[in-house]
């Protein structure tokens, strides 16, 4: 099997493996175990991963998102999707979860959010996209602080987007970067960019209206997470 993503919620790793989602009991690192598996449905190819509580989201590319019950890690399930078939016609690559509310990075259609209290019926909230053509933003990641989402947004850079009102979302701020990011980390105010053939580029973002790069690190080979 060929690993996709993965992601970390207490004593359990959660990850996608070819078109597998496992839930993997990591009490004992040294003997973790596969505890319950299921197919990953749709088209597509899984970029990303965000668990919260006892939701996992699964961006699938092509695919969307599938939304995955993991309440019993013993007997994960897909409880829903926000694809095609439910009049969504973008790809996304990158999840994140707040709140009942997903936040999808939707390559050229930016950053969408939806209400998924109801798994089986996701509704939209709001939508923006990163800037206008001809140097509209790509959103290939989303990361959540505060009042803010941070996005990969590949030749674009860094954009930042204020959610305040989730049924307003509003483009606040783009830096530019050297590269084309691909995927995105945060430590406190500080934003770690995979910026692909440019390394990984270091930025402050303690004014997010205002976000200033700090450094780059150059690294032989393209950086894309």
């Amino acid at each position: 099997k060929v690993v996709l993503c993965v992601d970390i919620q207490g004593d359990f790793a959660y990850v996608v493996a070819n078109n597998q989602f496992l839930t993997i009991d990591v009490r004992d690192p040294t003997m973790p175990a596969v505890l319950g598996t299921t197919l990953v449905q749709g088209i597509g190819h899984p970029w990303n991963l965000d668990v919260v509580g006892e939701i996992a989201l699964i961006a699938n590319g092509a695919g969307g998102v599938r939304i995955m019950d993991v309440s019993n890690p013993i007997s994960p399930q897909e409880v829903g999707a926000i694809d095609e078939a439910s009049g969504f016609d973008h790809p996304v690559y990158g999840v994140a979860i707040r709140d009942n509310v997903a936040f999808l990075a939707a390559g050229k259609g930016g950053l969408w959010l939806f209400n998924i209290a109801d798994h089986s019926r996701p509704r939209v909230l709001g939508s923006v996209l990163l800037g206008s053509f001809p140097t509209q933003g790509y959103a290939r990641d989303v990361i959540l602080q505060d009042h803010t989402a941070y996005i990969a947004a590949a030749e674009r850079g860094l954009q930042v987007v204020d959610i305040t009102d989730y049924s307003r979302p509003r483009d606040l701020a783009t830096l530019d970067t050297p590269g084309d990011v691909w995927d995105i980390a945060q430590n406190g105010n500080t934003v770690f960019l995979a910026d692909r053939n440019a390394g990984v580029v270091i930025a402050d973002v303690t004014d997010r209206s205002n976000p200033e790069l700090v450094s780059t690190l150059d690294y032989p080979g393209p950086t894309i997470g």
